[in-house]
């Protein structure tokens, strides 16, 4: 018998998170007023579909560009 088994181990309030794929080399890029911006992105926890982004700071109006 196999099982798939989660723990949660802390959970965080208002955290930002983005698509892994979002991230290259621990940049992103985001379209803000109509311009895309390339930003060094300071992670926190990731797993294997998003990644908590610290700094910089992501307004909601902002879009993620996945390369």
């Amino acid at each position: 018998m196999t099982a798939d088994v989660a723990f949660e181990i802390d959970r965080k309030k208002n955290a930002t998170l983005v698509p892994v794929r979002a991230l290259v080399n621990g940049n992103i890029i985001i379209k803000r007023e109509g311009k895309k911006i390339k930003k060094s992105a300071k992670v926190g926890l990731v797993d294997l579909e998003y990644a908590e982004i610290l700094e910089p700071e992501l307004n909601t109006s902002d879009e993620i560009i996945i390369p």
